[in-house]
């Protein structure tokens, strides 16, 4: 939903209401707290509001607006709201702020992997912390809250804060802050960086941005377009060799086996299998950047990696974090560390199903070798 300028039908052409309340642009509304029934939430408050005039005690005024929903496709389909709800928050007088938003940040990627168009220059944005590393990466991720999204399917809402050494430790999930610093490529993830003195928290408890669904097989250069986003994701567990190092693992659309396990040795048909494999895959990872971590938190019911609980290839997975593109250790890319996207998730956002049970007893081969058939 937008807010906009009140319009209105004049000689037959659609104009600005010249009647309507003048809408103001750039308030500094961050800090604004609004409170809903119970089991509601409000998707984030607007920049935007209607400028009434001065109020004496005891008296009233009519507001004139006008909102906007816009469809989900070229005609009106069920993933449109045939209802929904408007909240307003009034403030007295409430200041103005010059925002930059992600989306700016991030730029559009129709396709591929875009660098940010604004490297180098110092912005000011504000949004909700989605998920905070202040050892491990030293730095948080952060939204665009759903009113301040701006729609566009080719560009990211949410980015990473890098915050250097010290990390950002007063920050936590569901933050609503403002952050001050310089856009720049890291690894060709975009950041801003930042230091904790330029970090302002807003409000506390703010509900996050709803997950974005991701289905795969999803082609790798359509995956930029949300980087720093919150997605959710399903798959069957293909690959948990970088599991034990580094806290990591792959899912797929299904189980996906080497090239030459069900194939003839080919060198251009298996070139094409690892192409088109890189659409079918997409890591899991606990963010933790260390190596050998102990305990290992991704495992089967959301209980930590034992003996007992295992990660089994061909587990069924859901995980729900932040997607980024990173490698899982330093500047490693050996031991089953590797530069490739990967979701951030934490061990209650793991979903693990037991689909693939080990078998009480091997499977008949047929005849032993050497035997007479």
């Amino acid at each position: 939903m937008q807010v906009e300028v009140a319009h209105h039908v004049s000689g037959g052409t659609i104009q600005a209401d010249p009647s309507a309340t003048p809408l103001r642009s750039g308030l500094d509304t961050g800090g604004l707290q609004v409170t809903t029934p119970a089991g509601q939430s409000v998707a984030g408050l607007s920049h935007q509001g209607w400028e009434g005039g001065a109020l004496a005690p005891g008296t009233s005024q009519t507001i004139t607006f006008a909102a906007r929903v816009p469809l989900q496709g070229t005609q009106i389909s069920d993933a449109d709201p045939f209802a929904f709800k408007l909240v307003f928050a009034v403030a007295d007088a409430p200041g103005q702020v010059a925002l930059t938003n992600v989306a700016s940040v991030q730029g559009s990627t129709p396709s591929g992997d875009a660098a940010t168009p604004l490297n180098g220059q110092s912005v000011t944005v504000e949004g909700v912390v989605t998920a905070a590393f202040n050892t491990s990466l030293q730095g948080f991720f952060l939204q665009e809250e759903g009113i301040d999204a701006d729609g566009d399917a080719t560009t990211s809402d949410g980015v990473f804060v890098y915050c250097g050494t010290a990390g950002c430790p007063g920050v936590n999930v569901g933050d609503r802050v403002r952050v001050t610093g310089t856009v720049s490529e890291f690894n060709t993830a975009t950041q801003i960086t930042t230091t904790a003195a330029s970090v302002t928290t807003l409000a506390s408890g703010v509900p996050l941005p709803a997950a974005q669904p991701l289905t795969l097989p999803l082609n790798v250069t359509a995956r930029e377009r949300l980087e720093g986003m919150r997605v959710s994701v399903s798959g069957k567990v293909t690959n948990n060799f970088p599991l034990g190092r580094f806290g990591s693992f792959d899912i797929a659309d299904d189980r996906v086996s080497n090239f030459t396990q069900l194939n003839a040795p080919d060198v251009a048909a298996n070139a094409a299998y690892q192409t088109a494999f890189k659409n079918r895959y997409i890591r899991i990872d606990d963010g933790n950047r260390q190596q050998n971590p102990d305990p290992e938190i991704f495992a089967r019911g959301g209980q930590n990696l034992s003996a007992a609980n295992t990660l089994r290839g061909g587990d069924t997975v859901t995980a729900t974090g932040v997607l980024t593109w990173s490698n899982d250790s330093g500047t490693l890319t050996s031991g089953g560390s590797l530069y490739t996207y990967r979701v951030l998730a934490g061990q209650s956002d793991v979903q693990v199903t037991a689909s693939n049970p080990r078998l009480s007893a091997p499977e008949a081969v047929g005849a032993p070798c050497g035997s007479a058939p």
